[in-house]
């Protein structure tokens, strides 16, 4: 889980806060090498109130379940929404070691061709997954 603030709620006041969760799932073969990956966030919203009690929604879709209504396609250099972004991030992941993963960097021209949003958070997930 990524993304996290420290916040404090005070006797008078409740806050809310994002939490930034990213989700990578992986297979790899005899070599360790990744065959198939799929990556997701989701960016629930909560609230810690003034009773030191937290509250969170009941249904929290992620970006893939969210799919064209997250609305990333507008602002995306390649016009791209955002689950296109992941596929494209997983499709670079293929055939990588956990080391190769390691040193993807997002200005990477092939990773860019493919993907344009921040991978910091995707790639440490992926990491994680092969440890």
């Amino acid at each position: 889980m990524n993304g996290t603030s420290d916040i404090t709620a005070t006797d008078d006041k409740d806050v809310n806060a994002q939490v930034d969760v990213s989700i990578v799932a992986l297979t790899t073969d005899a070599d360790r090498r990744v065959t198939s990956a799929i990556a997701d966030m989701a960016e629930p919203a909560l609230t810690v109130v003034s009773d030191g009690g937290v509250t969170a929604p009941d249904l929290v879709k992620t970006k893939l379940e969210l799919g064209e209504d997250y609305g990333m396609r507008g602002a995306s250099a390649l016009g791209k929404e955002w689950y296109e972004h992941s596929e494209g991030f997983c499709d670079a992941l293929k055939g990588k070691t956990r080391t190769e993963i390691a040193g993807l960097s997002g200005g990477d021209a092939d990773l860019k061709a493919l993907c344009t949003i921040d991978i910091t958070d995707l790639q440490k997930a992926a990491l994680d997954a092969l440890s």
